[in-house]
């Protein structure tokens, strides 16, 4: 029998050796760190899974906030989530998910997002993917070259990082998915974790970018590649100048590798790819699109009220969200006082479609009207329509060192 707890003050060690032996990660003592250090966990954020009175698995639902649409979105970054081997195909980890949920209900908190180990499992649990990327690897010499780049030089770790952590608020204003840091996070998720840092420092407005990046050890020399872990820029020229670096390093690199916002992938290299992997020949690849974040609407009323964007819609629609444990049917009004929603099968514009699709619309991860056209969804396409004009937005883009 599987018995659900919330961990308890003092559990962080046995947490870390737990998840240890789930993922074997290369420092055996690196989630004992995490669970004694992570600053958006407490022990009521964690919940654990025993089997005959000993600890098999465990989730955190950490306390984040992300900017979304111009204001700071809060939401549960679902982590950790770690069933030890011997204990694996028992259902732990459906029953650590359901348990999640029905915490969340409870507290009335509507959003829960999550890296998934799988997207397929997640998927069948409610979560929808709500983040696209586009993954450019290309040979330095494509990138746009800079004059710019004379303004790059190495971080000075002791006098740089005020402005390195002002230039990411800049930008995180107006980003849609960039979370917001504490101490911890810079100095434990993302400096610790960056071998190679530059700044781009402009001679009289100082610093307005930097990037960060690793040498992996494989391949060697002379086809070493760049791996790029965060490029942040609060200037148009900074960017350049940033990007100009990296064009700047194909003497000794083969491969520079960065993700960049859905779409922007395209616009970046100066010429397209020269290979491709199957027998569309006149067509070379510029960005291969990867899936990251997944996101489920744990309450839909309160994700809507949520939602800084809705405000700009008008109209009423339905929305029966079918399939899984919990099927409902809301009618939603968005108008001048923003947005309501009750249950009900009122209004005669409708749209069918699971919680994860729902989620992915949301989030603009996904046309409700694109999502009709393929058969994922039903009903009305001027209900669609709608729920895509209040949800309509730039692409999700959370940044590699922003993964929880």
């Amino acid at each position: 029998m599987i018995a659900i707890r919330t961990s308890r003050a003092g559990e962080e060690t046995l947490l870390g050796q737990t998840a240890y032996a789930a993922f074997k990660t290369p420092d055996p003592d690196a989630f004992v760190r995490y669970f004694h250090e992570h600053t958006a966990r407490a022990p009521a954020d964690t919940i654990v899974a025993e089997m005959d009175g000993r600890v098999a698995g465990h989730l955190t639902a950490l306390r984040l906030n992300m900017r979304f649409h111009g204001v700071d979105l809060p939401f549960r970054g679902v982590a950790a989530v770690a069933v030890v081997p011997e204990r694996r195909q028992f259902g732990i980890a459906e029953k650590l998910l359901e348990e999640h949920v029905r915490r969340m209900r409870a507290r009335r908190e509507p959003l829960s997002l999550l890296y998934p180990f799988s997207v397929a499992f997640y998927q069948k649990h409610g979560w929808g993917i709500v983040e696209w990327v586009d993954s450019v690897r290309v040979a330095p010499r494509v990138l746009p070259p800079s004059p710019l780049r004379r303004h790059v030089r190495r971080l000075d770790v002791a006098n740089d990082v005020p402005a390195v952590r002002a230039v990411y608020d800049v930008a995180r204003d107006r980003s849609c998915g960039f979370l917001r840091r504490d101490d911890y996070w810079w100095d434990k998720r993302v400096l610790a974790r960056a071998p190679e840092k530059m700044v781009y420092a402009d001679p009289e407005r100082g610093i307005e970018g930097y990037v960060l990046y690793e040498v992996p050890n494989e391949p060697t020399f002379p086809v070493q590649h760049v791996l790029v872990r965060e490029l942040v820029a609060a200037t148009v020229e900074a960017r350049a100048g940033l990007i100009g670096f990296l064009a700047a390093l194909g003497n000794q690199y083969a491969m520079v590798e960065l993700l960049v916002p859905r779409g922007a992938g395209a616009t970046l290299p100066r010429v397209a790819g020269t290979e491709t992997a199957d027998d569309h020949a006149l067509f070379k690849p510029s960005a291969a699109v990867l899936s990251g974040a997944m996101a489920r609407l744990v309450d839909v009323p309160a994700a809507f009220a949520a939602h800084p964007g809705v405000r700009r819609a008008r109209g009423q629609l339905g929305i029966d969200v079918v399939g899984g444990e919990r099927s409902a049917h809301y009618d939603v009004g968005f108008g001048v006082r923003g947005v309501q929603v009750r249950l009900g099968r009122r209004t005669r514009e409708r749209i069918a479609l699971g919680i994860d699709r729902l989620s992915q619309v949301y989030f603009g991860g996904a046309s409700a009207e694109l999502l009709i056209e393929q058969g994922h969804a039903g009903g009305s396409f001027t209900a669609a329509a709608l729920l895509d004009e209040a949800c309509a937005g730039p692409p999700l883009h959370l940044l590699r060192m922003n993964l929880f």
